[in-house]
């Protein structure tokens, strides 16, 4: 374990405005949180017991990379530096004046100057400042490709040149936790990625997908994300008693669920995002005519977008994701065909590929005749599940694909997506907030 973390400060980033040191006199306590029943939930005694021996500490990678952004970065910059590490987020600081550093190892070292941190920077957040930036004029976005994609051409430039700290919206909420590295997973999952919302609120506004860990003078040490919970979930599946081998309808998993955000293949790429954004969910279904899913539309999928490129979010939905996963979108001849096992998306060359479902409720793929014998790239592939997979399953399939969306559906062939399974979901039922 790195040191610095005897003494941290936790910041909600997702929903902060500043960084607290660990003696800062505002810095609230752990606060309560909504519990099923009593203080240690209606969950077997053993996982309970699991959760609290497991440390906050447990969660952090060694030798973790991490990239920052300082708040005069421009929105060009940031789309930069997000792509050369492959990543969609990174917090957001403000440097400390040259006049007010101190060298943190000589005896003024109390005094030292750290990057005060102002939030969090994703794809997500610049996304929805570009549609604002749209907006400005008061004019309704065109929807017709050529149009709409001379408008992106013209204004992604000019949005690109503006300093980060610019788009920070006020959907960010000042709110900080002061804690240590012995902070149990249950304490953290309760009290840190989860929050209870309150009457009339959307309990998945108030989730934080991401935290920070500060060492005593302020720097970021680590940070712990959802899926990082999630995957050592997964290597302790054991520590889950007989949870993790009963299904998502069994756990409730899907009680109470909003329908599944869609968005048609054919549909402007900016616009189906502008959806998304009016749902609050970073990712959505991409249905045909008859709500067959066809593929999953993510944030993700603009994981490397640069402002110069800004001109392919006026492409058709399914357009779009082939351009940027480097397939070939068929599905304009679907409607003519008879058969049942015709592809969406197939391989640039015009091969069709295919990949074995592994297991009978659960399957990664639609499985195709293929020429050849490679895997459909699985971004391109609609991550599902049936009511009848396993708590384990889900947890295999977040983990193993790299994703925060597994779709419930009716049936694995042809498949109709009736609700969404994430993270979040996981975390509250081992956790019993609700």
């Amino acid at each position: 374990m790195a040191g610095g973390l005897e003494n941290v400060a936790v910041k909600q980033l997702d929903q902060g405005l500043d960084v607290t040191k660990p003696d800062h006199p505002h810095t609230g306590s752990l606060s309560p949180r909504k519990r099923k029943n009593d203080d240690r939930g209606d969950q077997p005694s053993e996982l309970q017991d699991f959760l609290h021996r497991t440390k906050l500490s447990d969660m952090c990678k060694e030798d973790q990379k991490l990239v920052v952004l300082e708040h005069n970065n421009t929105v060009s910059t940031a789309l930069k530096e997000l792509a050369l590490n492959n990543i969609l987020s990174a917090p957001l600081v403000v440097a400390p004046d040259l006049e007010d550093l101190v060298d943190p190892d000589s005896s003024n070292a109390d005094q030292y100057a750290a990057p005060s941190l102002l939030g969090w920077v994703d794809v997500h957040d610049i996304l929805r400042a570009f549609l604002r930036h749209l907006e400005e004029g008061e004019k309704p976005i065109p929807t017709k490709m050529l149009q709409l994609m001379t408008i992106l051409e013209h204004e992604g430039p000019r949005f690109a040149n503006k300093p980060l700290v610019t788009i920070m919206g006020g959907y960010d909420k000042g709110l900080v936790y002061q804690a240590n590295s012995s902070s149990s997973l249950l304490e953290t999952i309760r009290d840190m990625f989860l929050k209870q919302s309150g009457p009339g609120e959307d309990p998945g506004a108030q989730v934080t997908h991401r935290l920070a860990i500060f060492d005593a003078h302020g720097y970021i040490t680590h940070i712990v994300s959802q899926l990082d919970v999630i995957r050592f979930l997964l290597n302790n599946a054991k520590q889950l008693g007989p949870l993790v081998d009963q299904t998502v309808e069994e756990l409730g998993m899907l009680a109470g669920k909003p329908p599944v955000t869609t968005v048609d293949p054919h549909e402007p790429t900016l616009l189906a995002y502008k959806k998304m954004l009016a749902d609050n969910v970073q990712g959505a279904a991409v249905v045909c005519a008859d709500g067959q899913l066809i593929t999953n539309l993510s944030i993700s999928d603009l994981r490397c977008i640069q402002p110069q490129h800004f001109g392919v979010l006026a492409l058709p939905v399914a357009e779009f994701l082939a351009l940027m996963h480097h397939t070939t979108y068929v599905g304009y001849s679907v409607h003519s065909s008879g058969s049942a096992k015709h592809p969406f998306f197939v391989e640039g060359d015009g091969q069709k590929r295919s990949r074995k479902a592994a297991q009978p409720d659960v399957s990664p793929t639609s499985v195709v005749e293929a020429k050849g014998d490679g895997p459909l790239k699985p971004y391109l592939e609609p991550i599902t599940c049936t009511v009848q997979a396993t708590l384990r399953q889900v947890l295999e399939l977040l983990v193993e694909n790299h994703i925060h969306r597994v779709y419930v559906v009716d049936k694995l062939d042809k498949p109709h997506a009736i609700a969404v399974v994430t993270p979040t979901d996981v975390m509250r039922v081992i956790s019993g907030v609700w």
